[in-house]
Parts: structure tokens; C-alpha cells; sequence
């Protein structure tokens, strides 16, 4: 059977080919998938929240977008993987919470995209591939043998498989 290493919530996880690293019930939270395919590592970062001053001593890097991806680098970088090779993949950002009645939104999603989009480009790092927004959950899987990832609905459908 194969593995798949499990990135909860606020989590990171970087690991080298075999297997599959994957991160469940993406709603707002947005999963940075980053891939080098010279050395076979990748890792995802399951993002909540866009900034990290939204909470008060909360040293968990991982768990922000404004800090995940710098901290995935580092990590990523520690098993080989270098930045001039990197590939970047963004699923999640999802609206799911809305007031109701109301048509103001949390637009938790929406911000979560944008802090990591700039923080990707701060980086030098072109996104690859994105499967983001709407109001569905999704789950995402990187196989870590090739860098493809795939991405399911909250309804099990896959919605998309890029590489």
C-alpha cells in the first residue's frame, strides 16, 4: 500500500520520493505545494490564516500565509531542494463561512491567496498551477515520485491533475 504523509491543519510537511504527501478538507485553508523535481522533495503547507499578527504568540509558522512559505523554503532547502528549481501549486482559498442573510463575507480564502501570492512572488517563485476559490472543499496530493498533483472535491470528484 502506498504512503501518504498527512498535512493537517496549520501543519508543514516536507518529504523525499516514495509516496504521496497530502492535505485533507481544504476549505479557506489554502495548501502551498512546492515541488523540485531534480532532487524528488516536496512539500505542502496547510495555511489558515493570512497574517501571523491575527494571533498573539502563536509561533507556529506554518499555520499563516505570510510566514508558511518562507519556513517551507527553509525546510525544503535542508533535504536539497533549491529555489532556481522550484515548482509552486496553490489549491484551497475556498469561501466558506458567510454571514448569514448578509452578503459581507469573512473572505478568509480570498485573503489567505492574496498574502500568499505576494509572499511567492517576494520569493522569486512563479505558481505553477492553481485550483482555488469557489465554496467547495477540495483535498490535494502530490506524488512525491513526479511532482503531479491532483486534487479531489469534498464529493470525491477530481477536479483537476496537473504537472
Amino acid at each position: 500500500m502506498e504512503e501518504i504523509i498527512k498535512v493537517g491543519m496549520a501543519e508543514l510537511k516536507v518529504a523525499k520520493a516514495l509516496g504521496k504527501i497530502a492535505a485533507l478538507g481544504l476549505g479557506s485553508c489554502v495548501a502551498i505545494c512546492v515541488y523540485d523535481s531534480v532532487v524528488k522533495v516536496g512539500g505542502i503547507a496547510h495555511v489558515m490564516l493570512p497574517h501571523s499578527s491575527m494571533a498573539v504568540d502563536d509561533p507556529n509558522r506554518a499555520k499563516f500565509g505570510d510566514t508558511a512559505l518562507p519556513f517551507l523554503l527553509e525546510e525544503m532547502e535542508k533535504m536539497g531542494a533549491a529555489s532556481s528549481r522550484l515548482d509552486v501549486k496553490l489549491v484551497g482559498g475556498a469561501e466558506m463561512f458567510a454571514y448569514e442573510g448578509k452578503t459581507e463575507r469573512l473572505k478568509i480564502g480570498e485573503r489567505n491567496l492574496q498574502v500568499i501570492e505576494a509572499s511567492c512572488q517576494k520569493a522569486g517563485l512563479k505558481i505553477s498551477g492553481r485550483c482555488v476559490g469557489g465554496n467547495c472543499g477540495r483535498s490535494v496530493f502530490m506524488n512525491l515520485e513526479n511532482g503531479e498533483v491532483q486534487v479531489k472535491t469534498i464529493k470525491g470528484t477530481v477536479t483537476m491533475s496537473i504537472i
